[in-house]
């Protein structure tokens, strides 16, 4: 994808209020993020769920500066961006409806990642459940299965680390910007993952680690 067409995705994105169910239904109508941005008001009210104040909020769009400071530093830190429309795009990912429409990615995806097994659990773990996670990581590794989780402290962590022991791929999905990998002393797990697997994220880079994500 050319500069100028993520150009369009990512400040779609970054317009306020407008979240990834709209921007599909926009793009649906549309079909080019860019004729999104050059529509009328009256063009974007026929989109459903585009009210006056999202409709306005798109059409005085003006942060581009920020969307060019995001490209630039994506490229500089080996990030990639792929699209809703993407032919790169998850399968599975695609099926759910308020799905990211621009995720960030470390790594790379395959086919192979069609067939996952998502492994989340408490951060304070106990000993047992450290075994039985290991274990149950190492087996769906083995039999050729992606484990996906999130990195976290405890039971992500340790999945992770099983999947990759057993040669097999894991994917991180992160509550944060790719360039703030938390926890911080999992930035090593973080860069083994991406070499094998892959890392992802919905958020812009720069983005915390908030609660809330």
């Amino acid at each position: 994808m050319s500069d100028d067409a993520l150009r369009y995705w990512l400040a779609l994105s970054f317009v306020k209020d407008v979240g990834p169910v709209t921007i599909k239904k926009l793009v649906a109508l549309f079909h080019a993020p860019e004729r999104i941005f050059s529509a009328t008001i009256a063009e974007l009210l026929d989109v459903e769920d585009v009210g006056e104040v999202r409709a306005r909020s798109i059409r005085e769009f003006a942060s581009w500066k920020a969307v060019d400071r995001e490209i630039k530093a994506v490229q500089d830190k080996g990030i990639g961006i792929i699209t809703y429309t993407d032919d790169a795009y998850p399968v599975r990912l695609r099926e759910i409806d308020d799905s990211p429409v621009v995720p960030y990615i470390k790594g790379g995806m395959t086919d192979e990642d069609n067939c996952a097994v998502a492994m989340v659990g408490s951060r304070a773990m106990t000993d047992y459940g450290r075994i039985v996670s290991e274990r149950i990581a190492s087996g769906l590794a083995a039999s050729g299965i992606t484990v996906v989780s999130g990195m976290a402290r405890g039971i992500d962590t340790v999945s992770h680390r099983a999947a990759l022991r057993a040669g097999g791929r894991s994917i991180a999905v992160l509550g944060c910007g790719l360039d703030r990998p938390y926890p911080s002393e999992n930035r090593r797990l973080m860069e083994e993952i991406a070499a094998s697997g892959c890392v992802i994220s919905e958020f812009p880079l720069g983005t915390p680690p908030n609660r809330e994500n």
